[in-house]
């Protein structure tokens, strides 16, 4: 700890603290002692100003303690401790600092600000000691924006409309050597600033068109006008009112998707009570294509009617054409209207295709395409048999004939006992058919837009086969009749023998 020293042959004299910096109205203590006295030493305090010293005094054989409760001005200057060592006799002398800054600095006058006219905000820092040593600054963000020393300092500007809602700061600074920084700097910043407006009618109130131009073309309407109260301001399209801000702060409307309809005049209106400004502004939307619609009928059946309509608009109009797989089926004049259609009075299985609508002009085209894939055909159900009337362990082909889109379905079920058989080309086999399978069956054809059913029967009297064996037998009779004379006769006979299965 830093102490200063008078050193003699035999005597030294010592003060703490040395260089005393003291903020008013704190309790404070002075330390004089001596070493090296033989004797019991004298010490003395007394103030070199021409005031008396107003503390308390406190002393034992080598050290004596001055007092200062509280600390106040009166305390400020030059300060001596003297002491008396039998014949010998020292003195050390300090200076006093005092200092005082209770508080942050205050902003007056933000509830005075007038937009458009020159005001004044004042920093002044309240009970700051010593005034002399103050050092005052505006700033707003990193911007000093003056500064100047004992305070308090006035800042005068004009306010703006941006000025709004922004804030500004006050900084105070006590340069004293040897104060601490915490205790050397404070600030103060404002809250959001907030300038009355003087009393005047809107200004012109122009429209600023903006045009963004990509797949799509989209426009965008910039309105404002200053004034005091902040106007209303009102967008129109001939009569009719799209947008109205009734804040004061700039309208913006935005078309996205901008078609040659929304080409107009466009006017801006700004006005409050103490008078109004319009000013108008005409837009025009060249070379623009709306999206095209495209419409017709899905999951038609057979020998409906089909509608295709494709609409676009353009500047210069567009020209139309619709394609089916790629090929042209229709095409309309550019100058003759702005929708084409093409009917399919009676629409068959070959008419499932791609379609697609295209629309172009000179600054570009645009294209639309739908699929119709739901279109059902039926040819009548035919159930062929390989054989109406079969033999017993004989093979019968059941060929099921018809035609359909979506693809079909077809099952063969005996309706006697339920059992139903699949088949991915309409062609069932039975093999070996014996009398349990004669009877009732039942062939049904679907899809996702119908059914077919044919019912057929296979003879339950199956025929029989039979075979005619014809035996034949000769019997020959010798007969001797005279000698020498043989008489030979002979006979044949038949029998028969049918054989059924």
């Amino acid at each position: 700890m830093p102490r200063s020293e008078i050193l003699s042959k035999r005597l030294r004299v010592s003060l703490f603290p040395r260089d005393p910096l003291l903020r008013l109205g704190e309790h404070q203590q002075l330390l004089c002692w001596v070493e090296d006295c033989p004797v019991k030493p004298t010490l003395f305090w007394s103030s070199l100003e021409d005031h008396p010293l107003s503390a308390l005094r406190s002393s034992n054989l080598t050290h004596s303690v001055l007092t200062l409760d509280p600390v106040g001005r009166e305390h400020e200057g030059s300060l001596l401790c003297s002491v008396t060592c039998g014949e010998e006799k020292r003195q050390l002398q300090t200076s006093v600092r005092v200092y005082s800054f209770p508080s942050a600095p205050v902003i007056a006058g933000q509830d005075q600000l007038k937009l458009g006219v020159e005001s004044a905000l004042t920093c002044h820092v309240p009970d700051i000691y010593p005034t002399a040593h103050l050092n005052l600054t505006w700033v707003r963000g990193d911007t000093v924006l003056m500064s100047g020393t004992s305070g308090p300092l006035e800042y005068r500007f004009t306010p703006q409309k941006q000025d709004s809602g922004g804030s500004i700061t006050c900084r105070a600074t006590l340069e004293m050597e040897k104060l601490s920084d915490p205790n050397r700097t404070r600030e103060t910043t404002s809250g959001p600033l907030k300038a009355d407006y003087s009393p005047s009618p809107p200004s012109d109130a122009p429209v600023v068109v903006t045009i963004s131009e990509g797949v799509e073309v989209m426009v965008t309407f910039t309105c404002s006008s200053d004034g005091a109260p902040p106007p209303k301001l009102l967008l129109k399209k001939g009569e009719e009112v799209v947008q109205l801000d009734e804040d004061g702060s700039p309208l913006t409307f935005s078309i996205r998707s901008a078609a040659l309809e929304d080409s107009a005049s466009y006017l801006c209106e700004a006005s409050n009570k103490h008078g109004s400004q319009a000013v108008s502004s005409f837009v025009t939307i060249r070379g623009q294509f709306a999206p095209t619609s495209f419409s017709l009928y899905f999951e038609v059946l057979e020998g409906q009617r089909v509608t295709f309509t494709c609409r676009a608009d353009g500047a210069p109009p567009p020209t139309l054409v619709i394609k089916r797989n790629g090929e042209e089926l229709h095409v309309n004049s550019p100058t003759s209207s702005s929708l084409l259609t093409f009917d399919i009075s009676s629409v068959v299985l070959e008419d499932s295709a791609q379609y697609q609508c295209d629309a172009f002009n000179q600054y570009g085209n645009q294209s639309e395409v739908e699929l119709v894939s739901n279109c059902f055909h039926s040819f009548p159900l035919q159930v062929l048999l390989s054989s109406e009337h079969p033999v017993e362990g004989q093979n019968v082909t059941v060929c099921c004939q018809t035609i359909s889109y979506p693809p079909s379905a077809v099952t063969l079920q005996k309706m006697t006992n339920g059992t139903v058989l699949s088949s991915s080309n309409g062609t069932f086999l039975l093999v070996n058919v014996t009398a349990r399978d004669s009877g009732l069956y039942q062939v049904n054809v679907t899809n996702d837009l119908g059914y077919q059913i044919k019912v057929f029967s296979i003879n339950r009297e199956l025929k029989s086969y039979s075979a005619l064996i014809i035996f034949r037998i000769k019997v020959v009779i010798f007969c001797i009749v005279w000698p020498g004379i043989q008489l030979i006769f002979w006979r044949d006979f038949f029998f028969f023998s049918v054989l059924n299965n």
